[in-house]
């Protein structure tokens, strides 16, 4: 695959992926831990599954929307009191 090719196809993927490498809402967080379950299942024991990079692209993307979530949280509580 020349350089040319490699950019056409990971700009193809981050264009499809995008919703789900930054979650913006509680539909695509859902998706996504459905998704990541279902890679999981589906990813072989190996380090090596070619999965493994896109399961660590959602889990850290999952990771970040649960910490917005978490910060959300706590500032309307300490807004409450």
């Amino acid at each position: 695959m020349n350089k040319s090719a490699l950019k056409t196809a990971y700009q193809h993927f981050a264009e499809v992926a995008a919703p789900y490498l930054h979650l913006k809402d509680a539909a695509h967080y859902e998706e996504a831990l459905a998704l990541i379950e279902t890679l999981m299942a589906e990813a072989g024991d190996s380090p090596e599954d070619p999965l493994n990079g896109l399961i660590d692209l959602l889990a850290q993307a999952i990771t970040e929307y649960e910490n917005k979530i978490d910060e959300l949280a706590a500032f309307e509580a300490e807004a409450r009191e």
